[in-house]
């Protein structure tokens, strides 16, 4: 098993990337793909996106691709580009250059700090017990209900294929669905995993943001609603900063702006089905009923600019939550069943909490 040991950014900073003839995201937009060629050597494809012009902010991405042949030790150096976020200046872009090396697995064992990294090695190794003892500290989720997706991953193999394990398919859809491993996904598809709960799930799967909303969704229905429900609540929270990001019709923040919508929606309804009226008589609730009520109208989520923690404090709290019962309110008018739902819970839960 060889990896990629990639150095960048100041302090200097170290990634181990398998070689595995699959893409893997490094940071921003950047993707790294390796394989074996036919002559002993390595191919190596960095994948980025870079402005068509640098001096203006909103230009559009351009996809830029990178490819070169190694033999293993030698040290070759990209430029990449990311966008950056500052709470006074808003976005703007960074450049830096990566260096690479491909090395065998007894040099990314000793020198990585990743024990998802050394897991790997030992899973290929096959001391399967080695591999678990690293991987089960790293599956739970954190405070903002976020998974270490690639120690997921590593254990959706393991239960699939029987490795140190009895062969479980459940689990192994489980932890496909923290690791947002959709290549596997389509593969249990065909064993009925996640057949009822999505339309179509294989044209669903687009990107990192609808990846992760329908993987709540499937979470929520096999039992794992604890995890979904929480999750869906910080996913929610991501609020769309600039009035020019909220009302662009670029297709990305199109998108965007229905993922978050419907996160929005979503985390609104489990909340009314738990009977969670700690959650239902918060601003939280109002804003996202309101944003969703907005989006409706607009198509995104008009000035329920609310941020939970955005690095500056939370935004306008009074304003946000009068918006947001503005667009609460006129959805009421014109009969939405959603409003009206959420009004109801809204009133009920501030009764239980005085």
């Amino acid at each position: 098993m060889a990896f990629i040991k990639l150095t960048y950014g100041w302090p200097k900073r170290y990634k181990f990337v398998p070689v595995d003839e699959e893409s893997h995201s490094i940071f921003g937009m950047l993707t790294i793909l390796a394989d074996f060629t036919d002559d002993g050597k390595y191919a190596i494809q960095f994948d980025d996106s870079y402005p068509s012009d640098p001096s203006n902010r909103a230009s559009e991405l351009v996809d830029v691709t990178n490819c070169i042949e190694v033999e293993l030790g030698q040290k070759v150096t990209f430029d990449y580009h990311t966008i950056e976020w500052d709470y006074m200046r808003g976005h703007y872009h960074s450049y830096d250059t990566i260096e690479a090396v491909v090395v065998d697995d007894d040099v990314a064992l000793a020198e990585t700090d990743d024990d998802v990294v050394k897991a790997l090695v030992y899973y290929y190794k096959d001391d399967y017990q080695k591999a678990w003892e690293l991987l089960t500290p790293l599956l739970a989720p954190d405070q903002f209900y976020r998974v270490n997706e690639q120690a997921h991953q590593l254990v959706g193999w393991m239960y699939e294929f029987g490795c140190g394990v009895e062969k479980d398919l459940k689990k192994a859809y489980i932890h496909y669905l923290y690791a947002r491993d959709y290549e596997r996904f389509d593969e249990m598809s065909y064993h009925g995993f996640g057949r009822g709960v999505l339309e179509s799930p294989r044209k669903l799967w687009d990107d990192n943001d609808w990846d992760e909303y329908h993987a709540l969704l499937l979470l929520n229905d096999i039992g794992e609603s604890e995890y979904a429900y929480n999750a869906m609540i910080e996913r929610a929270n991501d609020w769309f900063y600039s009035d020019k990001e909220k009302t662009s019709k670029r297709a990305d923040y199109l998108h965007n702006h229905k993922y978050v919508a419907l996160a929005r929606k979503t985390a609104c309804l489990w909340a009314m089905e738990r009977c969670d009226h700690t959650f239902g008589a918060s601003e939280e609730f109002l804003l996202f009923a309101g944003a969703y009520c907005s989006y409706l109208s607009q198509g995104h989520e008009g000035s329920c600019s609310y941020v939970k923690d955005n690095g500056g404090g939370s935004v306008a709290h009074l304003k946000s939550t009068s918006f947001a019962e503005w667009w609460l309110d006129k959805a009421i008018e014109g009969g939405d069943k959603f409003a009206i739902k959420a009004k109801q819970f809204i009133q009920k839960s501030k009764e239980q909490q005085q």
